[in-house]
């Protein structure tokens, strides 16, 4: 009987003692892929999970600017409202208004603020095939005098 108690006892002790030293194994595993996942920069699965569905049109005559694909109708509405906002308040929008209300793109090129809209006739908000909303902008203009 003590032999079996014994043996019990034992067992019951190596049991725990395997199953805290497989614990660690697996917490340091979970750990190192944790702080990979964290150093790593983030990667876009696909290209639409990068915000944009458009490539910019070809630059020539006219000055291309990236369509952005915007998750719901509010986003859009908002990124419409604050371009129509900042033509009341300062006369004109950007294209690096849009891009930054957007919040798509955090360093737009230094000729973003060159062109834009000193009107919001002919901007909407629109529904974009496959899902997601839009501002659908008119062309941009040069600003300032010439």
């Amino acid at each position: 009987m003590l032999k079996s108690l014994f043996g019990f006892i034992f067992g019951t002790i190596l049991g725990c003692v395997i199953g805290v030293i497989l614990g660690i194994i697996g917490a340091v595993f979970l750990l190192a892929k944790i702080l990979d996942e964290v150093m790593s920069p983030p990667k876009p699965k696909k290209e639409s999970d990068r915000g944009f569905f458009v490539p910019p049109p070809k630059l020539g005559e006219k000055y291309g600017i990236l369509n952005i694909r915007l998750p719901d109708k509010e986003k859009a509405q908002k990124v419409y409202d604050g371009l129509t906002d900042h033509i009341l308040d300062h006369g004109y929008a950007t294209v690096g208004d849009y891009y930054e209300l957007s919040g798509t793109i955090k360093f737009p090129r230094i000729s973003d603020e060159s062109y834009g809209w000193t009107t919001n006739y002919g901007m909407r908000v629109a529904p974009i095939g496959g899902g997601g909303w839009m501002v659908d902008l008119p062309e941009p203009q040069k600003l300032g005098s010439e």
